[in-house]
């Protein structure tokens, strides 16, 4: 979502962010600013995210499509143009509208979050001066498998321990579950779900970002969702008119866009939400992407922010074979935007350092990244030919996509403790069949910055479809932004021309943007909530 978005959220224990949560409302603790970050090296910048117009005008067929300025490169504004009458009953194509002006991040000059951050403190537990849990007068205790164990107190708080005697989990008897992070005993993940699914869960990250996934009824006993992931903040609701349609509206960086997801059912799996285009272009915009270029390209990124962040995780080549090569490497540096942007509103006290060196992506994950780049593109050229999708399957599930980037901070299970997954992160899926838990085996395969909580490289641990999906739409969007970085860049510094760079816009991916003081309130609510379920746990309120 990155940007997002993008993605980038959903978005996804995905998230996740996966399960969806409980309305209250208590004054959120007084927070302060954050600390000053190190400043990155320079940036280098990759096109910005769009942000759609509240409503896409059409124009005519002939009408030149505007260029975006390239690295380096001034052009001068165009002159507003009124496009001429539509008639009617016909099909309107529409032609992209120019992303708003590329802002690099002046290391200097980082983004400021929306909110001052508070560091988050540590779950009040009891226990000895070796730090280990000491169980309350009048608890009984259980043994579990691997050494765990599981102490009940008189009022009915649980509190579960690992092998080496630390608190992993507590759960109180009015819902709130709470897993802590054994190595400095401040919490991973607190929720308060009800059983009609309403609640609050908070997720804090390795990386110091905080996510909230919020979700109230509204008037009419429809489900709204709030997901706050650093920057980025969105609300998700049901669409008014369309059954099974979904409508998030966005807020990044004080910049406001729109997405639509499609309700998909697979089996006795459920529903899966899937990211609708806005527009497609011609089939053969995307034919062109299927070969390969008579002469390789040879491209340069130049500063996109975080690049010199990241060090030498994203390398990208210097020469690319084809459209879908460098297709592969925009969408990863695309999905690292948006995580580098997030990373600012971050809390310096709660960032764990790095444990351990960084490495580059692995090729063959490279690789297969640009196979189900050209995947996608075929399934994308069906559909703007008018052909039913040959497979119906959840890109989460679906065969042919087993190569995941992070578009989230998440929990992973790992044999029945937690880890960390951050966002940028690889991972390969090993199963297609989901367990009873809503969850699938995956093998971390490229981690952008490892920690101590962090999933270990080519550890097995399984995450929720719900997440992997999230990060599978994710992946949709910044492809969707990289064909319109295409059409700009296309017969410039190299890159051939693609034919039919005319688009059409595509009626089910069309919504209307909440009010943006509508989403304000919102994400207000949420914090509000998320601050009061994590006081109760940290204020010794057991």
């Amino acid at each position: 979502m990155r940007n997002h978005k993008n993605s980038r959220v959903g978005e996804g224990s995905a998230f996740l962010l996966a399960t969806i949560l409980i309305a209250g409302t208590v004054t959120a603790s007084a927070q302060t600013p954050p600390k000053a970050k190190p400043a990155p090296p320079p940036p280098r910048p990759v096109p910005q995210r769009q942000v759609p117009p509240q409503r896409q005008q059409p124009v005519q067929p002939n009408q030149p499509i505007p260029q975006r300025p390239l690295p380096n490169q001034q052009i001068p504004p165009r002159p507003q143009q009124v496009p001429p009458k539509p008639l009617p009953n016909q099909p309107q194509p529409v032609h992209p509208q120019p992303n708003q002006p590329n802002q690099p991040l002046h290391p200097n000059q980082p983004i400021q979050p929306s909110q001052p951050i508070k560091a988050v403190p540590k779950v009040a537990v009891p226990t000895d001066s070796q730090g280990h849990f000491k169980p309350p007068v009048n608890s009984t205790t259980k043994t579990l498998s691997g050494g765990a164990k599981e102490t009940t107190t008189a009022d009915g708080t649980k509190y579960r321990t690992n092998a080496a005697g630390k608190a992993t989990v507590i759960s109180k008897p009015d819902g709130t579950i709470a897993h802590i992070n054994p190595n400095n005993g401040k919490p991973t993940t607190i929720s308060k779900v009800g059983k009609d699914g309403t609640g609050v869960i908070v997720h804090n990250s390795p990386t110091g970002v905080r996510s909230i996934n919020y979700a109230r009824k509204d008037e009419n006993g429809h489900v709204v969702r709030v997901v706050t992931h650093g920057n980025i903040h969105y609300q998700e609701r049901e669409s008014q008119r369309r059954p099974g349609y979904r409508i998030r509206s966005y807020s990044v960086d004080h910049r406001s866009y729109v997405h639509v997801y499609h309700s998909v059912h697979y089996g006795r799996y459920g529903y899966y939400p899937v990211y609708v285009p806005a527009y497609y272009y011609r089939p053969g915009f995307y034919a062109y992407f299927g070969n390969p270029w008579a002469t390789a390209v040879v491209f340069s990124w130049n500063s996109y922010p975080g690049y010199g962040y990241y060090g030498m995780y994203f390398a990208p080549t210097v020469t690319y074979a084809s459209p879908s090569a460098w297709m592969a490497d925009y969408v990863i540096a695309n999905n690292l935007q948006g995580v580098y942007a997030a990373q600012q509103s971050a809390d310096p006290d709660s960032t764990e350092p790095q444990d351990g060196s960084i490495t580059p992506i692995p090729q063959d994950v490279r690789n297969g990244y640009i196979q189900e780049i050209q995947n996608q593109i075929q399934a994308d050229q069906a559909q703007a030919s008018g052909q039913a999708p040959a497979d119906a399957t959840p890109g989460a599930l679906n065969p042919k996509f087993r190569i995941f980037q992070s578009y989230s901070d998440v929990d992973a299970d790992l044999n029945g403790e937690q880890c960390a997954i951050t966002g940028g992160d690889f991972v390969r899926r090993e199963e297609d069949v989901p367990d009873a838990n809503g969850t699938v085996a995956v093998t971390v395969v490229s981690i952008v910055k490892p920690s101590a909580s962090h999933c270990q490289a080519n550890a097995r641990v399984r995450v929720t479809v719900d997440t992997l999906q999230e990060w599978y739409n994710g992946f949709l969007d910044s492809q969707q932004q990289g064909f319109e970085a295409m059409v700009n860049l296309q017969g410039h510094n190299g890159v051939p021309p693609a034919p039919d760079t005319l688009r059409a816009a595509n009626p089910e991916g069309q919504a209307t943007p909440d009010d943006p003081g509508v989403l304000d309130n919102a994400v207000q609510e949420a914090q509000t909530n998320a601050s009061t379920v994590q006081s109760s746990i940290q204020s010794g309120g057991l």
